[in-house]
């Protein structure tokens, strides 16, 4: 998996100034932006003392099917 090191957004920092105890996020999975923000949000779950859930809302199950051998490795442990 790519390590992406990136800081919090202000909404994930309003979210822990305000005290909130989960933030949940969705993606589709697709490649590109989808699969970047999962490694970026599974990068967070290691620096806040928050619960950060993800959601993967994968629209079919071989949506891989065409995709080169590389990105089904990345894309495999994120699913």
């Amino acid at each position: 998996m790519l390590a992406i090191d990136r800081e919090a957004t202000p909404q994930e920092y309003r979210a822990l100034e305000w005290g909130y105890k989960r933030i949940q996020f969705y993606s589709g999975m697709a490649l590109g932006v989808d699969t970047a923000a999962v490694e970026i949000i599974l990068g967070l779950k290691d620096k806040y003392p928050i619960e950060i859930n993800l959601t993967a809302a994968i629209h079919c199950i071989n949506q891989d099917a065409k995709w080169n051998n590389l990105d089904k490795q990345k894309y495999s442990p994120l699913a």
